[in-house]
């Protein structure tokens, strides 16, 4: 009969009714769970809510408000739904097709229970809590959705973003700061402002964005972030100092006429003094376009398998170049790119990320 119900109430949104259906299935066979009516027409007096569904646990009854959405949900989405069901009288909760792992959190911040076709699952009710947490499932790729926000083009604009986060940016304005086009750019700032660390202001040409989060836009950036994005070649050439020896590599990298990038130890160093003695080997990211090898020995480097003293990532993304900046005739990365890498690297890489966090990113 609660099928029945369901499907009449949802009606021409086939995706809402299995989600619905799904619902019930699922709690049904949590324990000590039984469920003891569902009603989804004219569900609430205000008709605002899909669905409500009366439950007993432990002689306790309950009054689940259920908010029901066909498709993949992010912070902003999520917050909206939560906030509605606020006013209501019973246990709010949002049933989706996919939720992000943000915005899992920010429902259980807000003691909005949830669940979602992965079958993660959280309800607070007052005699049990149940926390079911799975992978979501990875949705179908809409025109307008990002596969991975941390590579390629899109990590350009997140850079540019993080590099001057207290200013207000246009669209075109971000492309061109980014080196990407309106496009990427706007598809870039669409998707920060679905997990809530964007904000927008005004409407059209006019309209302007703001990285309000730029915090938790790093964290999100340095957990997805890979050492393996780099391929490394390993070099060395005898050298009577450590400044000679970095004048050597400054001098042989700008032959090649191509960005490159100081990071790790000495990249840290040069904007965040941490460490007292800096290891040998100097790490720097290049561009994979450039035959490096062929420049490497032409300059009187050779390449080794171990003891470098000069270890170059190549990369193909051009993020890792954005924001860097001269000093001691050294091309240094910005302190975005440092933080990434630290943060990713072995060797108390993440006490020299915090230490370059505090004192020079500040956020």
């Amino acid at each position: 009969m609660a099928n029945n119900k369901l499907g009449r109430k949802l009606e021409g949104s086939q995706a809402q009714i299995e989600l619905g259906q799904l619902l019930v299935e699922n709690l049904s066979q949590l324990p000590d769970i039984e469920i003891l009516n569902v009603t989804s027409e004219n569900a609430t007096p205000s008709g605002s809510v899909d669905m409500v569904i009366s439950l007993r646990c432990k002689n306790e009854t309950s009054r689940l408000l259920v908010e029901i959405k066909g498709k993949r949900l992010y912070p902003k989405d999520a917050l909206q739904v939560a906030e509605k069901l606020r006013e209501q009288k019973g246990v709010p909760m949002l049933a989706a097709s996919s939720l992000s792992e943000s915005s899992r959190s920010l429902l259980r911040e807000n003691r909005t229970a949830y669940w979602d076709k992965s079958g993660s699952l959280y309800l607070d009710l007052p005699s049990a809590l149940y926390l079911i947490d799975k992978p979501g499932k990875t949705p179908p790729r809409q025109n307008r959705e990002l596969k991975n926000p941390f590579k390629g083009s899109s990590a350009q604009v997140l850079h540019a973003l993080l590099l001057e986060p207290q200013r207000s940016w246009k669209v075109t304005e971000l492309a061109d700061t980014a080196k990407v086009s309106p496009y990427t750019s706007h598809q870039v700032l669409d998707y920060l402002e679905k997990q809530l660390w964007v904000t927008k202001k005004g409407r059209g040409p006019q309209g302007v964005r703001l990285l309000s989060q730029p915090g938790k836009l790093l964290d999100a950036w340095a957990a997805n972030h890979s050492l393996e994005v780099y391929q490394p070649l390993r070099f060395h050439q005898l050298a009577k100092s450590p400044q000679a020896q970095k004048e050597q590599m400054g001098e042989f990298l700008g032959l090649q006429k191509a960005p490159w990038a100081v990071t790790l130890e000495h990249g840290a160093q040069a904007l965040a003094p941490f460490v007292t003695q800096l290891p040998s080997v100097v790490t720097v990211i290049v561009p994979e376009s450039i035959p490096w090898l062929a420049a490497a020995k032409d300059s009187g480097y050779r390449e080794v398998h171990e003891g470098e003293n000069l270890l170059l990532w190549m990369v193909k993304d051009q993020a890792p170049f954005l924001g860097c900046r001269p000093i001691n005739n050294l091309e240094i990365a910005s302190p975005v790119q440092l933080y990434l890498d630290l943060f990713q690297w072995p060797r108390r890489g993440k006490e020299q990320a915090q230490n370059l966090r505090q004192k020079v990113l500040k956020f």
